[in-house]
């Protein structure tokens, strides 16, 4: 397997490879495909548990894989000039061009390079699959050099004027509340996600997120609409699978509802599986990648084999 991290900006993003080696013995001279991992975060970070063993699970199928590792809080808008897009946005760009570039020293298809993101990521792999014109421009290459050829997404958040439910802070902190100073808790990462709501500590990560990208908690209309996805869908948006769970307590399911309903009404070819239990953020569901019993849901982590078979029914992987 070749495994190399590749630089895709000064802000600090980059692109960790999962290739599988070609064999002298079986599929000799095969192409194939390769699933573009991004993890979820809130655009604060990238989640370990959204990265290396998704990658993983997907070259096991016989796909190779990348995991992007893009820029986060204040690095994202690092550099970018007024009007420019976030960071994180040029470099799925690059990295799907490099991807292309590459295909065939690397044994890729080019023709079946998948994105796979979960919560922020699923955000960040749905712009990618309806703005890919405006990211081909801001990096100098054609549409068709950026543009993916399927999407997997996990609870994306989709719709950035809906509300987010604020959530309490057990989870995002380091050592114990202290009640007269509950913020000084807060792992730095979280910080922009603190606020006090009639007294009590609230984390809200639509407001982390939005200053985050924008620059403000507040940034007008115009640009809302610019980056919810959902408005941006034509007949020529990728197919794709999309799942959520119908009590995810941070990015609500109607957030893939309408992204769903926006590839239906273009005649885009998409599958949706809605579980009925699940908190945010379950990735593979499975004991791989939980952090205690509630990350294991069976239920839910059939998915990634109804994901399969769907790829598969669409001859995206072999």
């Amino acid at each position: 397997m070749l495994h190399q991290r590749i630089e895709l900006s000064a802000a600090g993003g980059f692109m960790t490879t999962y290739l599988l080696e070609p064999s002298s013995q079986i599929q000799i001279g095969k192409k194939h495909p390769l699933i573009l991992v991004c993890p979820g975060g809130a655009y604060l970070r990238t989640s370990d548990q959204e990265a290396e063993q998704v990658a993983l699970h997907f070259a096991s199928l016989g796909c190779h894989a990348a995991v992007l590792r893009y820029s986060c809080g204040d690095a994202i808008l690092n550099g970018v000039k007024a009007g420019g897009l976030p960071n994180p946005l040029v470099e799925i760009a690059r990295a799907i061009a490099l991807l292309r570039d590459r295909a065939e020293e690397w044994h890729i298809d080019p023709q079946r390079i998948i994105v796979n993101g979960y919560s922020a990521g699923g955000h960040l792999c749905a712009m990618a699959c309806t703005a890919y014109a405006r990211l081909a421009d801001a990096i100098g290459r054609k549409p068709e050099d950026v543009r993916p050829d399927a999407a997997v997404l996990g609870y994306p958040c989709i719709d950035l004027e809906m509300k987010m439910p604020l959530v309490p802070l057990n989870g995002f902190i380091i050592g114990e509340i202290d009640p007269a100073n509950p913020r000084a808790a807060v792992h730095p990462l979280f910080l922009p996600a603190y606020r006090e709501v009639d007294g009590q500590p609230r984390m809200d990560f639509r407001q982390a997120m939005l200053k985050v990208f924008f620059g403000t908690a507040e940034p007008s209309a115009a640009q809302l609409h610019a980056y919810s996805p959902y408005l941006g869908v034509t007949a020529a948006t990728p197919p794709t699978f999309i799942w959520a769970t119908g009590n995810d307590n941070l990015v609500p399911a109607v957030n893939s509802i309408r992204y769903v309903q926006a590839l239906w009404d273009h005649g885009v070819p998409c599958e949706f599986h809605m579980f009925g239990d699940g908190p945010h953020g379950l990735s593979l569901a499975d004991e791989t990648v939980a952090d205690g019993p509630e990350g294991v849901n069976p239920e839910v982590a059939a998915w990634f084999g109804l994901a399969r078979t769907w790829l598969k029914h669409m001859k995206l992987i072999d």
